[in-house]
């Protein structure tokens, strides 16, 4: 997540009465985002469409490096052998479009051993599947943020679709995309955004809508959301069907946060308990307070501090300080967050001579603020987090799996950003496509959204692009990547996470 994910947080969480309107708000949001506080801005919002592909004759070279019998770019299993899959290369291009219209030649060729799922009622013909790609515009902000600029953005998914209809397509058809340009410090022109959206009728939405009032916008109209970022428990469950993201569900991360602590021996020492938190997400703090009792420690018996939802980062500094000092009061020896960061907290501590331990989950997404002066101070130094992502591999020499591999391949091919650049953008850009693809191919009968959340449980253990982790989809109704962690320590030295152990422990 890094700064980008910080300030989608920091949009979702906000008050909209909190809300400014004016172009200088938005430059303020920036310093705002390394907070995680209030939403603030104005921009406008623009639309364009990208309708790519490109075909390949079968047995010419796919991007797996394979030649003659395709093979599944992302599994490595042959495509024949994978039910509903999309079949062997071939097909026409699909050509550029204007006007809102797609135009596709012919339907790739069908896989011998699988049927080709009949088409739906949305966003889908004999030939064609078209899919909406939303991504993130704040004009200079986006430098600042440190995330791709919008044309960057346009060719990410362009140069993802031109690969994945290379290889076949998709559930016998090819892929059309439809690109829109949001700014999401805009709710109104988002709004406007996910209304043309739904009029334009795709079938999945990558990439997803970011303000608090919109963000279930398309869930809500039933087109499929693959989101970017992470996903609280309560809109996972509320839309199982059209809501997928490759991070855990806060309510399970808050699992492994708790026994993974446990059984890397950080409780060690332990005198009291300190649980730091704010309203802004209220749902959070009440997720980890139901581990920790069956965990051992009721309540009651750790201490905690609401900070609420503070308007400004001046506003954030009091009660801050007031969370330290009734923590050192306490005796409290570690200190845990209930979904807010703990990296001011950790400043502030140490302005007061208090040096407590500190563990922090990817609920909270500490971990994910790692660059440039988003970054935790040195007194962070062997901070704990738990962590189903890959964030701290490339700083640890771990390789990140062969799917990095894909992603950077893709991208470097098409001079992009790649997995190493840009807060990882690129590879958050790939896993949605990645989940996308194995879906629908795994889809039998009719291709309507509602089978793809059956479909993906089919997928099993995949190791998905950096920073997306090892991922376990095999439960009925699985629409979030679950099922492993591993632990990360923060080097105050380098002021970056590192992984003493790149080996994946189950998730509890």
């Amino acid at each position: 997540m890094t700064p980008f994910e910080e300030f989608r947080r920091w949009l979702r969480q906000g008050r909209t009465s909190e809300k400014a309107v004016s172009a200088v708000a938005a430059v303020v949001a920036f310093a705002l985002v390394m907070w995680t506080l209030i939403p603030t801005g104005d921009g406008t919002e623009a639309e364009q469409e990208v309708v790519a592909g490109a075909s390949v004759q079968p047995g010419a070279q796919a991007a797996s490096g394979t030649t003659g019998t395709a093979v599944d770019p992302i599994t490595g299993a042959p495509i024949s052998s994978v039910a509903g899959s999309s079949g062997a290369l071939g097909g026409s291009a699909v050509g550029a479009a204007s006007g809102g219209a797609a135009t596709t030649g012919s339907t790739p060729a069908q896989s011998a051993a699988s049927a080709c799922p009949a088409s739906g009622p949305r966003g889908i013909t004999s030939k064609t599947i078209l899919l909406a790609i939303t991504n993130p515009d704040l004009g200079p902000l986006n430098e600042l943020i440190n995330i791709p600029s919008p044309e960057q953005q346009i060719a990410m998914n362009k140069a993802m679709v031109d690969w994945a209809n290379k290889n076949g397509g998709v559930a016998c058809r090819q892929i059309a995309i439809k690109q829109y340009a949001d700014n999401p410090i805009d709710a109104n022109a988002e709004r406007a955004l996910c209304l043309q959206i739904v009029q334009d009728k795709p079938f999945v939405n990558l990439g997803g809508l970011y303000t608090p009032e919109n963000a279930d916008c398309l869930p809500q109209n039933k087109i499929p959301q693959y989101e970017l970022t992470g996903i609280s428990s309560e809109r996972l469950v509320k839309y199982r069907q059209y809501l997928f993201s490759y991070y855990n569900s806060t309510d399970r991360s808050f699992r492994d946060y708790v026994y993974g602590a446990r059984a890397v021996g950080w409780f060690q020492g332990l005198k009291r308990i300190g649980v730091f938190h704010g309203n802004c997400n209220p749902n959070l703090a009440p997720q980890l307070f139901a581990v920790l009792a069956e965990a051992g420690y009721p309540k009651g018996s750790y201490s905690t501090y609401d900070i609420g939802c503070p308007a400004s980062i001046e506003a954030a500094r009091g009660p801050t300080l007031q969370a330290v000092l009734k923590f050192k009061g306490d005796g409290v020896t570690h200190v845990m967050s209930g979904g807010t960061p703990l990296h001011q907290f950790a400043t502030t501590a140490d302005q007061q001579d208090y040096h407590p331990k500190y563990a922090v989950s990817d609920a909270d997404e500490t971990i994910f603020i790692s660059d440039g002066s988003a970054a935790p101070d040195a007194v962070f130094d062997g901070a704990l987090a738990i962590t189903g992502s890959k964030y701290g591999g490339y700083n640890s020499g771990i390789d990140p799996g062969p799917l990095t591999a894909v992603c950077d391949g893709i991208m470097k091919a098409a001079g992009l950003p790649t997995t190493r650049e840009k807060n990882a953008y690129a590879g958050g850009v790939c896993n949605t496509w990645f989940l996308f693809l194995e879906s629908a191919k795994r889809v039998t009968g009719t291709l309507v959204p509602e089978a793809l959340a059956g479909a993906l449980d089919t997928l099993g253990v995949i190791d998905l692009s950096y920073p997306g982790g090892k991922a376990n989809f095999t439960k009925p109704g699985t629409n979030y990547a679950t099922g492993y962690w591993r632990e990360a320590r923060y080097n105050g030295a380098c002021k970056c996470w590192k992984i003493p152990n790149a080996a994946w422990q189950n998730g509890f």
